[in-house]
C-alpha cells in the first residue's frame, strides 16, 4: 500500500512470467508488439524479460547430449563447488584451466596476461591438431 507505483512497475513483468509459464504465446507475441509503441528505454526492457522468459521456457525442456568436441574452460582459481562448472556433462573433452585470481580480478593486471598467455598457448595446441589431421 506505500509503494503502489512499484507494483505497477512489476506488474508488466509478473504478467509476461504468469502467461510463458502457461505457454500462452498469442498473447505474449501481442505484448512484444505493444511494447514497442512504449518509450525506447522501458520497451526494450519489456522485450528483454520477454526474451528471456521465452529462452528460459524453451531450454527448460531441452536435454544436451555430450559432444565429442574439446572444449576449454578458463576459470578462476576461487573455491567453487563444481571445479567445470557442470561443462563436463556437455563435453566429453573438457579441459579446466585455473587462472591466479578472481572471479571479478580475472582481467586485470597480472592475471590478465597470464590468461592470454594460456589461451594463446591453447589456440596453438588446438591450431597443430587441427593441421595435423588435414
Amino acid at each position: 500500500m506505500t509503494r503502489p507505483w512499484r507494483a505497477l512497475e512489476v506488474l508488466p513483468r509478473r504478467l509476461i512470467a504468469a502467461l510463458s509459464s502457461v505457454a500462452a504465446f498469442h498473447s505474449l507475441a501481442a505484448i512484444g508488439r505493444m511494447a514497442n509503441a512504449l518509450p525506447p528505454k522501458l520497451a526494450f526492457e519489456l522485450n528483454w524479460h520477454l526474451t528471456a522468459h521465452l529462452r528460459m521456457k524453451a531450454l527448460r525442456r531441452w536435454a544436451v547430449e555430450p559432444q565429442d568436441i574439446p572444449v576449454v574452460l578458463f576459470r578462476s582459481k576461487e573455491d567453487w563447488s563444481l571445479a567445470d562448472y557442470g561443462w563436463g556433462n556437455l563435453s566429453r573433452q573438457l579441459s579446466v584451466v585455473a587462472i591466479e585470481g578472481t572471479h571479478l580480478s580475472l582481467f586485470d593486471p597480472p592475471y590478465r596476461d597470464v590468461l592470454c598467455a594460456r589461451f594463446f598457448e591453447i589456440l596453438e595446441a588446438a591450431w597443430s591438431a587441427v593441421t595435423l589431421i588435414a
